[in-house]
């Protein structure tokens, strides 16, 4: 029997999303969902987003707690170009 964990991951990379995101702020990519303690009721299905070229980043807005690793989020569909998925 399939986990949800698992069912979840596959309906979403099926229906071509990157993970979920929240308004908290917060996202989560497919490899690594539910990672936080916040209430999934609260999720969305997310597009990965690069931080190059984000208008968040560039307001100081950015959810993402930037340090050398960090070179996306998950979030709404972005309005520039995305990241690509390694």
């Amino acid at each position: 029997m399939t986990d949800l964990r698992t069912y979840l991951r596959d309906k979403l990379t099926a229906d071509g999303f990157s993970g979920l995101w929240c308004d908290i702020p917060c996202g989560c990519a497919l490899d690594d969902l539910f990672a936080c303690d916040s209430d999934a009721q609260l999720c969305a299905p997310g597009y990965r987003r690069n931080c190059d070229g984000c208008p968040r980043q560039a307001e100081d807005n950015c959810p993402v707690d930037e340090g050398p690793d960090v070179s996306y989020c998950i979030g709404p569909k972005p309005e520039y170009p995305e990241a690509r998925d390694e």
